[in-house]
């Protein structure tokens, strides 16, 4: 029996192939077993993809371009209610952007849907990193 897994985890699809001897499709034990042995599967690709090394966070620089001080502002309390965020400085600031320095758990991609659903999109180009605000 060849049995194929897809799933969706964070926008990200994940596809596995499984095999299994079967000899009787009516073999309740053996489809047991197999049942449990796809739903383990199903949960580790769900932990690998909510995999958090407290250990260590990481850490982006991005730059901001903002219009007034109440969008910094509201990036700021956006940033600390975002919770896989251990802690964020603002490195430089002037009238039309700011320089952010964030120490997020997690992944890249985690992050930018964690921004994402406070309405600001991360966007990398070559190694620079800009947050906007995504309307």
């Amino acid at each position: 029996m060849n049995i194929h897994i897809k799933t969706n985890f964070n926008n990200n699809v994940i596809n596995k192939n499984s095999s299994y001897s079967l000899s009787n499709i009516n073999d309740e034990k053996m489809l047991e077993i197999i049942l449990k042995d796809l739903k383990l599967k199903i949960t580790d690709i769900w932990k690998e993809e909510n995999l958090v090394n407290i250990l260590l966070p990481l850490s982006i620089q991005f730059k901001f371009q903002h219009t007034s001080n109440k969008d910094l502002n509201e990036l700021r309390k956006t940033l600390s209610r975002i919770k896989i965020i251990d802690k964020h400085i603002l490195e430089k600031f002037n009238i039309h952007d700011s320089l952010f320095k964030v120490y997020y758990y997690g992944n890249p991609k985690r992050l930018k849907l964690e921004l994402l659903k406070h309405k600001y999109k991360l966007k990398n180009n070559q190694g620079f990193w800009q947050l906007y605000l995504n309307e």
